[in-house]
């Protein structure tokens, strides 16, 4: 057999792959002016270590540091794609580039869409309060209740997508919600942090039916 065949066949099977949780994440109907957070987790499914070189973003986004640049086969990292919302309005698409090392992908796209209006009248749901305010980091409320109320005649399952790290395991109350029902969710820090920039950031529901499906997005934040 030709070597330089051989080496190339070799070369092909062993590099590394990146592959990532999801290529798209839709925060829904979201409340215009606040920080909306999704966490993008990127494996290595190949059989050689793979670099992330770089994650870009652009206007209004951000992306959280990598913990580990170097993923050896198998492993795992993540990163917060952080959208601020102020000056921008209706529908949007944000994107980040992921560079890599791997010989077939080396810059990978992934993108978020939010819907941004100034309530959440667009969904069949009641939202108190529009957005959720914890205390100063120096003295956190221990408890800020959030209430979901199904205005309109239909009754919706009802799913937690997403909820950030700075809250205590947050769950619903039960997965599904009748016409005029109220669920009330109660939603706790987590003890210990001190960086205000992890509570910008949100929660995201979905509700669906046999022929429907809505997702909104609540933010949350540090008082000032």
């Amino acid at each position: 057999m030709n070597f330089s065949l051989l080496m190339l066949g070799v070369l092909l099977v062993s590099a590394p792959k990146i592959e990532v949780s999801e290529q798209s994440f839709d925060f829904g109907y979201a409340f215009v002016g606040e920080h909306y957070r999704h966490t993008f987790w990127i494996y290595n499914r190949g059989d050689e270590p793979l670099e992330i070189k770089k994650i870009r973003t652009f206007c209004g986004c951000t992306a959280t540091e990598l913990k580990r640049n170097q993923l050896a086969p198998g492993d795992s990292t993540s990163f917060d794609f952080i959208f601020d919302t102020h000056g921008f309005f209706a529908e949007r698409v944000k994107w980040a580039y992921i560079r890599s090392n791997d010989p077939r992908d080396s810059l990978l796209k992934v993108n978020v869409t939010i819907r941004l209006y100034e309530d959440y009248s667009r969904t069949p749901f009641r939202v108190e309060p529009a957005y959720l305010h914890f205390n100063r980091i120096d003295s956190l409320a221990d408890e800020v209740t959030l209430k979901l109320v199904n205005f309109s005649d239909t009754g919706y399952n009802l799913q937690l997508i997403e909820a950030p790290a700075v809250l205590k395991g947050v769950e619903l109350p039960k997965s599904a919600i009748a016409p005029e029902e109220e669920l009330q969710l109660s939603l706790r820090p987590m003890d210990g942090i001190r960086d205000p920039a992890l509570f910008k950031s949100s929660v995201t529901f979905e509700a669906w039916t046999p022929t429907e499906i809505v997702r909104f997005s609540v933010p949350l934040h540090i008082r000032r």
